[in-house]
């Protein structure tokens, strides 16, 4: 007979496992500081499979998604900003940073 609490603490971590290894997330690493970015706008190009090291937190936002999902970099004023991010089994909304250094892009 099926255990009715097992099977729904079962779907819970199947949930989450799911979440935290989408390939479309974000996900920061506190103790490297480094951001892998899945996908990422500079102006025109999209870039994907980005790591970069952070250099500084500017803001975190509001708890709902822009309307378009996409994690941005202006290279004018130097701010990326990511529209979800995990940090751990966390996730946040509208990040914005400045990055120290790009350790590694995919394909534009």
């Amino acid at each position: 007979m099926l255990n009715v609490y097992r099977a729904v603490v079962f779907a819970a971590d199947l949930r989450e496992s799911n979440q935290l290894y989408r390939e479309d997330v974000d996900r920061y690493d506190p103790e490297t500081n480094q951001l892998q970015i899945s996908k990422v706008e500079v102006g025109t190009t999209i870039y994907h499979n980005v790591i970069v090291t952070v250099k500084q937190l500017l803001s975190i936002g509001v708890q709902e998604k822009r309307s378009y999902a996409t994690t941005d970099f202006d290279p004018t004023d130097g701010v990326l900003t990511v529209v979800e991010v995990f940090v751990g089994k966390v996730n946040y909304l509208n990040v914005a940073s400045t990055i120290q250094d790009v350790d590694q892009v995919g394909v534009p």
